[in-house]
């Protein structure tokens, strides 16, 4: 497809030149009519762009006159852990009093007693920047991926009575069960000022805590969004308010069930996300409708009784790609 435009191109440029030399009947005079013809300066002729100025590029140098289809690319990368994000207010359950984030990831943790608040969510946020205009760019390819771990107490000790996490399996001291103590770990990307959110990729446990075993920890664990089509819809979708920035929100939810009336204690030791890593591959967008075309207004022939009997056009042409 480039090809094919950059030969209309050519076409278009030339023929608007018409004639390069002239044999005028009579008194045989020749003579060229074009200027500059070796291109030693700029002298004489001018580019003319129609369509986005941004696409093609037009230079006179070294003798050649050079036009470009302006066709970069590139890859932006982030690695994150903790370090730079802030606390982000939320309106769904309550904070857990024990967190904080690292150069090491995000952390929290919480022993619970059931006749308090059932719910409790923690989340952290942060800015992010492209390197140029997006909206002058198409994503080409995309990659997320984060790790999480936990560490928990699933069997009731002998100082904690009841303070074991409940998965949907357990039997032992259980008088009640819907769906379980579990954590949800999320990550979202949205833009700025949160117009518009997406939910890149969740975690919710589901044998974290079951007596059988016991299940006590959950060991590095890698999510990722759903696809990578996906991904790129959600990118581009939180771009388009700000060209340039968007946020990437990282949590935890807990949620804590009365499986033994209040005296149920549910004892998250540690959870925990790192490593978060985000690669977004992009491209410019090229209107195929753009045109760039070399230009020279000749001067005027003029004179009683002349007649062109013959003229003639000659240029090389080359073509590269860098």
């Amino acid at each position: 497809m480039i090809n094919k435009r950059w030969i209309f191109g050519f076409i278009l440029v030339f023929s608007l030149f018409t004639l390069s030399s002239l044999f005028i009947e009579g008194a045989s005079i020749s003579q060229a009519w074009l200027e500059n013809s070796t291109f030693d300066t700029p002298d004489g002729w001018f580019f003319n762009i129609e369509g986005d100025q941004n696409d093609v590029n037009g230079t006179i140098e070294e003798g050649y006159a050079k036009m470009s289809i302006i066709g970069d690319g590139d890859n932006k990368k982030f690695f994150e852990n903790g370090g730079g994000w802030t606390i982000r207010p939320n309106s769904e359950g309550m904070t857990p009093p024990d967190y904080y984030n690292n150069t090491d990831g995000w952390w929290a943790s919480h022993e619970w007693e059931d006749f308090a608040p059932q719910l409790l969510k923690i989340q952290w946020h942060k800015n992010f920047s492209m390197d140029v205009n997006m909206s002058d760019y198409q994503i080409t390819s995309a990659s997320f991926k984060a790790w999480i771990n936990a560490s928990v107490e699933a069997l009731p000790g002998v100082d904690q009575d009841n303070a074991g996490v409940d998965c949907v399996n357990d039997t032992n001291y259980i008088l009640d069960m819907g769906n379980g103590d579990y954590i949800r770990y999320f990550v979202s990307i949205s833009d700025v000022e949160k117009n518009r959110e997406f939910e890149l990729t969740s975690f919710q446990t589901k044998e974290l805590g079951c007596d059988s075993g016991p299940i006590t920890e959950l060991n590095d664990t890698k999510i990722i969004p759903l696809s990578e089509e996906t991904l790129k819809f959600y990118l581009e979708e939180v771009l388009k308010y700000d060209s340039y920035n968007f946020t990437i929100t990282v949590g935890f939810l807990f949620w804590f069930e009365d499986n033994w009336n209040s005296q149920d204690e549910d004892n998250f030791k540690m959870i925990r996300m790192k490593n978060l890593s985000l690669s977004i591959d992009y491209k410019k967008k090229i209107d195929q409708f753009t045109k760039i075309s070399l230009n020279q207004v000749a001067e005027k022939i003029s004179g009683s009784n002349l007649k062109i009997v013959k003229a003639n056009l000659s240029f090389g042409l080359n073509f590269s790609k860098s």
